[in-house]
């Protein structure tokens, strides 16, 4: 059950994501508050978008960490069973912000989408998190 109100949760707040930004936000604009965030890009005007994009991608590990928590939790009681889901991706230890955020960029970089509403960032987000760490069975 809680393996449910996690995805459930995560659905939600991809789906609500949209609804927080304006129309005037996109992907571009996301992807250069990152580098603001990263310390890359000087741009002023871009920290409210430098907050969204580390809002996105903590959100998106915090999910991510709570399901594995759960999952941990269930083994542990010994009510564990192989048709609960794997967690979303399993990102090592020690792994900094800086590090999670340039994954993303990198594979918005290799993967430009179509659509460039803002509400996309965080769906290519979990997409980059899931290829660069998969979580081993």
């Amino acid at each position: 059950m809680r393996t449910f109100i996690i995805g459930a949760s995560l659905a939600l707040a991809l789906t609500q994501v949209e609804l927080a930004w304006g129309a005037d936000d996109n992907i571009t604009a996301l992807v250069r508050g990152c580098h603001v965030y990263l310390g890359d890009l000087e741009d002023p005007h871009a920290r409210l978008e430098a907050g969204e994009c580390i809002g996105v991608v903590k959100g998106l590990t915090a999910a991510a960490l709570a399901q594995g928590v759960d999952l941990a939790m269930r083994q542990v009681k010994g009510i564990y069973r192989k048709s609960d889901p794997s967690p979303l991706f399993c990102i090592p230890l020690n792994t900094t912000n800086g590090q999670v955020i340039g994954v993303v960029i990198k594979y918005i970089d290799q993967h430009p989408p179509e659509n460039t509403k803002g509400s996309e960032f965080a769906l290519l987000a979990l997409r980059a998190l899931q290829e660069a760490w998969p979580c081993k069975p």
